[in-house]
């Protein structure tokens, strides 16, 4: 009598990539304002309250030699329409440096540990983090916001006085560097 025993196959691997290891997710209750969450690639320094259908963003910001890194002429002294918005950052820096703006260029290619998506921050980013973190930078910073009324000038940022100007665009300055989050 022949014994019958069952073969045992071992499961097929998947052929499935690995997953790419995302962000923790974000906990907006739990964020302290001026504390460094690395999982999320800096500083916190508030909320951006989205317009219309826009999602509300978490504003993180670089420490160390990256908070610093860039610095020069805000860019082209010509009209850049798509570079006038007060809210989005990251547009703006867009636009900064498909007209060819170095400091756009540098901050989009800006990588501080495994994040890579840091941008300068518009007028309105940037006066969130000089009003919650006020003091942290000693200088007037570049936004990337153009003067709606100016296409010489785009508005900077001061840290001491918390205050917004506008300066001419061949001036050299640091940028306010960020990298935003959605909070769904």
């Amino acid at each position: 009598m022949k014994s019958k025993t069952k073969a045992t196959r071992k499961p097929a691997r998947s052929a499935k990539p690995a997953a790419k290891k995302s962000a923790p997710k974000l906990d907006i209750r739990t964020l302290v304002i001026g504390k460094r969450y690395p999982e999320h690639g800096g500083v916190y320094s508030g909320i951006v309250k989205g317009l219309g259908k826009q999602t509300d963003r978490a504003i993180f910001r670089p420490t160390g030699k990256s908070a610093d890194a860039i610095k020069g002429a805000w860019g082209p002294e010509s009209n850049l329409e798509a570079a006038q918005d007060r809210l989005n950052g990251l547009e703006n820096t867009r636009a900064m440096a498909k007209a060819g703006s170095e400091i756009a260029r540098a901050a989009l290619r800006l990588k501080v540990g495994r994040f890579a998506d840091y941008y300068i921050a518009s007028s309105r980013e940037a006066r969130i983090v000089a009003t919650n973190e006020e003091g942290i930078y000693d200088d007037w910073r570049w936004t990337s916001t153009q003067h709606r009324d100016s296409t010489d000038d785009a508005l900077v940022q001061t840290f001491g006085l918390g205050c917004q100007y506008f300066l001419l665009k061949s001036l050299s300055r640091a940028v306010v560097l960020v990298r935003s989050v959605p909070i769904r």
